[in-house]
């Protein structure tokens, strides 16, 4: 004699069907989570009316900009992404005359390690500070590195947040540099 009062046993297609909501709720907050931390760039950017200032305290002169396509690597001395992409960005710098590649230092405290590891680094591309009109600019960087590839007219043509591949960073800066 079969019990009444028991349900008949659900079916594989029932479980996934109670399941849909805590799915659902899953993917939302995930979707809100990036959103919120997600860094948007803009999508222009004058690079020679800033006024950067190197880790040296002296002033990157805004003519080594003009008529060029920047690269911009928002990065930090204890970054290990960041350390890696250091010699590729050396030879972005070296193969490419026409791009100018600069790295931007967001955190005040650890100038004097940044500057540290520039020298031992034999980094040749300009190292920044970072200053009120960088953080208007470019807005709050969540990521490191982060880094921007902008043509010759100011247009932000790529932004990667996080360590890539080199030839796609030599891909995205050729990109700049053809642009306009």
């Amino acid at each position: 004699m079969s019990d009444l009062t028991s349900p008949p046993p659900a079916s594989s297609r029932d479980k996934w069907l109670g399941r849909i909501p805590a799915i659902v709720f899953v993917l939302v907050a995930a979707w809100f989570y990036r959103r919120t931390t997600a860094y948007s760039a803009p999508s222009q950017v004058q690079v020679g009316s800033l006024e950067l200032t190197g880790l040296d305290g002296v002033r990157l002169p805004a003519e080594k900009l003009q008529g060029k396509a920047v690269l911009i690597n928002f990065w930090a001395p204890w970054c290990g992404p960041c350390r890696h992409e250091i010699p590729w960005l050396e030879r972005l710098q070296a193969e490419h005359p026409e791009l100018v590649v600069i790295g931007i230092e967001d955190d005040p405290d650890v100038f004097p390690d940044a500057t540290s590891l520039a020298a031992s680094a034999r980094i040749s591309y300009p190292l920044v500070r970072t200053s009120q009109a960088v953080r208007s600019t470019f807005g709050h960087v969540v990521e490191l590195p982060t880094t921007l590839y902008i043509s010759r007219s100011g247009k932000v043509l790529h932004t990667v947040s996080g360590l890539i591949p080199e030839t796609l960073m030599n891909h995205y800066a050729k990109d700049a540099i053809a642009a306009d």
